[in-house]
């Protein structure tokens, strides 16, 4: 079976946010940002809405780390985003391109730049 990358972006009144990228114990993949004040507590709400754990060495489908995080300026309407900087809790995630590819999968007819 194959693996199917996970995103979820969630918006408050500030279209600039943090996002954290995860990994699962099957290598499933994920960017993940929710309107919270620090990267700690996107993975923190994140565990509370799916039920999974946070570890540092998953196994399996419920259980995730965090490689790294960074800002994303989410733009729906121009159908743009723009990934910089990065997590002061994780640090950067292994590869910002492949956190680009990520979002582009799921959001195929968006504009996706990234400023390291």
């Amino acid at each position: 079976m194959e693996k199917t990358n996970e995103v979820l972006i969630e918006r408050s009144y500030d279209p600039d946010e943090k996002f954290i990228f995860i990994v699962n114990g099957e290598g499933k993949e994920g960017v993940i940002s929710l309107p919270q004040e620090y990267h700690r507590e996107i993975a923190w709400e994140y565990a509370r809405r799916t039920g999974k754990t946070q570890t540092w060495e998953p196994q399996g489908d419920l259980e995730f780390q965090v490689l790294g995080g960074g800002r994303l300026i989410f733009n729906p309407e121009a159908k743009r985003m723009e990934l910089y900087d990065c997590s002061g809790d994780f640090g950067y995630e292994p590869s910002r391109e492949r956190t680009v590819e990520i979002l582009q999968e799921s959001h195929p007819d968006y504009e996706i730049e990234h400023y390291d």
